[in-house]
């Protein structure tokens, strides 16, 4: 039978159970939460303009078809969760 042994991860962890070393988190800006979304706003808009121009230039392909009602069937509620996200209301209690 194998033996198990422990290895420490974490070099400040007094345990070696730890993985997870806080002093290396940082806060989330404002502007972390737009780079976010841009990017994922951008990504969405260019799989919307390759389905489309698919679509558009080879309309007798029934792949190309598939593509773009796949594309009109997941973008929008992608969209419209990371605006969602982006612009929530924060109340603070």
């Amino acid at each position: 039978m194998a033996e198990v042994e422990e290895v420490q991860v974490d070099g400040d962890s007094s345990d070696g159970a730890s993985l997870y070393n806080s002093s290396v988190q940082k806060d989330v800006t404002p502007k972390d939460i737009l780079s976010l979304a841009k990017g994922i706003l951008g990504v969405a808009a260019l799989l919307a303009l390759v389905s489309c121009g698919v679509y558009v230039y080879l309309p007798e392909n029934p792949a190309s078809k598939e593509v773009f009602e796949y594309a009109k069937t997941i973008l929008p509620p992608i969209v419209t969760l990371v605006i969602g996200f982006y612009f929530r209301s924060t109340t603070e209690e």
